[in-house]
């Protein structure tokens, strides 16, 4: 078989080639030429950075998820001793999300006055269109005065419950098996869920945690925590809001407790098989296209693969190969797309169709020396 030379490389002003793909991608992973390299293209009689090659889209680093903020409020904050306005001092910038913070945390709250930019003049963050839809609901009863007493302790006893269940969980908490919950909801596709106790808190400067997946949503319900509160995975860096977050969609939430069953505890069904982190690079053939990722968690049944997953559908069959990472594990199997992640982690789970025995057994091996 003859394979095509059609680039040829220009480096330091001088001309090298042809090369073919493979020999360019040979050179683009020892790091001795890069994306900004120009190319002169045989086929399209033109020269171009190897970055707008299509045949080399795949080695552009993935586009980031998260979006930047900008700091556009003032907050004004007034001195313990001032009572006019004029003993206070400025402060900030800072983001939607810092003053989301701030009030979740109760450092502040809407009757403070803060200094958008775009308004140019102080206003009452209440008077905000931006933080109109996180104002606390207003209540709708009629409140019945033969029961005062026995509504202030009521309330009473909903303090002690939000204190008690933000209270802080020991590290030596014991950790149930692994369990998986799969949700179908229009629009979302496939949504595995665990739940185990991966969910931390941001309450003012305290971080609470870990939490199970439905004491996360226990809290919601009795509004304990909001759709402003800041959370993030054990697996994770960075806070994100709640609201943010798709396994706490309102629409995924509703699908759960839809469900006809008095303990939701009992729609997580424990793995077949026990699944650990790995980290190796992964290839997966599909569609008669080679696609590029990275394995982070593997089992005897099946793995994940984050990459670009807008190509994938699911229930389609792909041909996956795992290089050696963190252990001298190299596996090739056919395998089925049986979840589709669009946020991060983004990427796709798969299951297991053929495996040999020898990779069957090198996994187990593997999965009971790091779940011990």
């Amino acid at each position: 078989m003859i394979i095509p030379k059609n680039y040829i490389i220009q480096v330091k002003k001088r001309n090298y080639g042809p090369l073919s793909k493979e020999e360019v991608l040979f050179f683009l992973h020892k790091k001795q030429i890069s994306l900004n390299t120009f190319a002169y293209s045989l086929d399209n009689r033109q020269w171009m950075m190897l970055g707008d090659f299509e045949e080399f889209s795949d080695q552009l680093p993935p586009k980031p998820l998260s979006n930047i903020e900008k700091k556009i409020f003032y907050l004004y904050q007034k001195d313990k001793d001032g009572k006019d306005g004029k003993d206070g001092k400025v402060l900030g910038p800072y983001t939607k999300s810092e003053i989301l913070t701030k009030l979740n945390s109760v450092e502040i709250t809407f009757f403070d006055y803060v200094f958008p930019e775009d308004l140019g003049n102080w206003v009452l963050i209440k008077q905000i269109p931006a933080f109109s839809p996180c104002l606390p609901e207003k209540p709708l009863q009629i409140p019945v005065i033969e029961r005062e007493r026995a509504n202030a302790q009521e309330l009473q006893e909903l303090v002690a419950t939000d204190r008690e269940a933000l209270l802080p969980v020991s590290p030596s908490s014991p950790v149930s098996e692994d369990s998986v919950l799969c949700v179908s909801v229009d629009g979302h596709g496939d949504l595995l869920i665990k739940n185990n106790p991966d969910w931390m808190i941001e309450r003012g400067e305290r971080t609470l945690g870990p939490y199970r997946y439905l004491e996360i949503v226990k809290m919601l319900q009795k509004s304990i925590i909001a759709q402003n509160c800041k959370i993030k995975h054990a697996s994770e860096d960075v806070w994100r809001l709640l609201a943010d977050v798709r396994e706490f969609d309102t629409s995924v939430i509703k699908k759960i407790l839809s469900d006809k069953v008095q303990d939701a505890s009992k729609l997580f069904i424990h793995r077949k098989f026990k699944r650990t982190s790995y980290l190796g690079p992964a290839s997966i053939m599909y569609l008669g296209k080679l696609y590029r990722g990275t394995c982070t968690s593997i089992s005897e049944g099946g793995c994940f693969v984050e990459l670009r997953p807008s190509d994938f559908q699911l229930h389609k069959e792909i041909v996956v190969k795992i290089m050696p990472g963190t252990v001298p594990l190299s596996i090739e199997a056919k395998a089925k797309i049986v979840s589709i992640n669009e946020r991060s982690p983004r990427g796709i789970g798969m299951k297991f169709l053929e495996l040999k025995h020898v990779q069957n057994e090198e996994i187990r091996r593997f999965v009971d020396k790091y779940t011990k």
